[in-house]
């Protein structure tokens, strides 16, 4: 029932949000300077960065500090929410009630674990959903940041929540399953899970998880395109094609 209840208060405030127009996205008003500003810069890291920083208006500044403050907010109510969702889900009796009607319908421990564990990743999901529209959704709208029609971000977001929470799945029944067989010295390998895990997900991310939601097409041949290359190489990046993809829709 409160997950149901969750999911149809994200609903009510993504579409209330849909109806009201995005925030003008801001235009940069940063004086453009050539490859040779750059090259003049001093080596040292705090000087260099006070010459970049006397560039920037102080209204972009302004805007910026207000973004940041945002962030900040949104990062403690995520934490919140998550933490309050994993414990509501053990303590209210269903995390027990699930484990026991996984034990009579499975045999297989290990099924069992990864069953159990997207029951809890679907209801953490679920719980936190109006949290996330207000952090991501509306929050990119109220700056500018994106025009996406709320039913296009839940796609997107449901689709890298699914990704993720695969690797979070095999995670916890790796995890279970070390505990059984270790249960003193569990730990000890834990790390080497998550390791193994991040690595992989770390690693399917640019060419299977990331082309899910975004469409990846070559830049067109532009002066945008001639700088990139140059900076490219003389970092020594061998690149030869630069790529865009619609994420700030």
């Amino acid at each position: 029932m409160i997950a149901l209840l969750a999911l149809m208060m994200a609903g009510v405030l993504g579409f209330v949000a849909q109806s009201h127009s995005p925030a003008v996205r801001a235009t940069d008003p940063i004086p453009s300077v050539s490859h040779f500003w750059y090259d003049a810069l001093p080596r040292d890291p705090a000087s260099a960065t006070a010459a970049y920083l006397t560039r920037v208006p102080a209204v972009m500044r302004d805007r910026g500090d207000a973004v940041g403050r945002t962030r900040y907010w949104a990062l403690a109510a995520r934490i919140v929410a998550n933490l309050s969702a994993v414990l509501l889900f053990l303590y209210s009796g269903a995390a027990r009630a699930l484990d026991a009607a996984m034990a009579r319908a499975v045999r297989r421990r290990w099924l069992r674990d990864l069953l159990f564990s997207l029951v809890l990743l679907v209801f953490v999901f679920a719980v936190t959903l109006p949290v996330e529209v207000c952090a991501s959704y509306i929050r990119n709208r109220a700056f500018g940041f994106s025009e996406q029609p709320f039913i296009g971000w839940v796609q997107d977001y449901a689709i890298g929540w699914t990704s993720t929470a695969i690797f979070y799945a095999v995670g916890i029944t790796l995890l279970m399953a070390m505990i059984r067989r270790l249960p003193r010295n569990w730990f000890l390998f834990a790390g080497a899970i998550y390791l193994a895990l991040a690595f992989l997900y770390t690693a399917a991310t640019p060419m299977v998880i990331e082309p899910l939601t975004n469409t990846y097409t070559p830049l067109a041949g532009s002066e945008l395109k001639s700088d990139i290359l140059a900076m490219a190489r003389r970092a020594g990046v061998p690149a030869d094609n630069v790529y865009t993809d619609d994420a700030s829709r």
